[in-house]
């Protein structure tokens, strides 16, 4: 799985490297940053997935479906995420 970091958590020293340890020793550079990306928190994400809700009448009740799971909302009622597969229910995937 990636692992995803917050770049605006970065530690500012590794922004301001002295110009002058670049010119001697290229390598320490990539060295600082590569520490720096290693040790930087990472960020709370999780894959988006987008669903509609499908309406079905069968004469007798209606009731609604993710489009993404094929699971039945409880009662009649559309919600803006699935409770069962949290796929976004919002129009335009907000």
């Amino acid at each position: 799985m990636p692992r995803y970091i917050d770049a605006d958590k970065l530690p500012i020293t590794t922004v301001a490297i002295q110009p002058y340890a670049i010119i001697e020793k290229p390598y320490n550079a990539e060295v600082v940053f590569a520490q720096a990306i290693k040790a930087a928190p990472t960020a709370d994400v999780r894959e988006v997935v987008h669903g509609t809700w499908i309406k079905h009448d069968d004469g007798y009740v209606e009731y609604y479906e993710c489009s993404h799971c094929l699971k039945r909302a409880p009662e009649d009622t559309e919600f803006d995420f699935c409770p069962w597969c949290g796929a976004d229910m919002r129009e335009g995937g907000e």
